[in-house]
């Protein structure tokens, strides 16, 4: 009975890795940043040069005490990767 636990765990397990890579495979870059943002996964949208940072409650005390906690930031240059054929195939 065990055995046949395993194996349709396992089957469930493929199933979901299969779904995992086809929707990753057929997503672009938008739906990857909303769902991102959805999850929890990056922060919303912000100005790293006229917004304050999106520090936790965690790194804000570690700011005022002293530290220097880093907080790397990306540019998203939107126009290029609307304008790239192949973005589709990247995200």
């Amino acid at each position: 009975m065990k055995l046949d636990n395993n194996i349709d765990q396992l089957s469930i397990d493929r199933d979901k890795q299969l779904y995992a890579e086809h929707v990753k495979s057929n997503m672009n870059f938008f739906e990857w940043r909303d769902f991102g943002i959805a999850k929890g996964w990056i922060s919303e949208p912000f100005c790293d040069t006229h917004d304050a940072g999106h520090l936790t409650d965690e790194e804000e005390q570690a700011w005022e005490d002293g530290q220097d906690p880093c907080m790397p930031v990306f540019r998203i240059w939107e126009e290029n990767i609307e304008e790239d054929d192949d973005q589709e195939a990247l995200f």
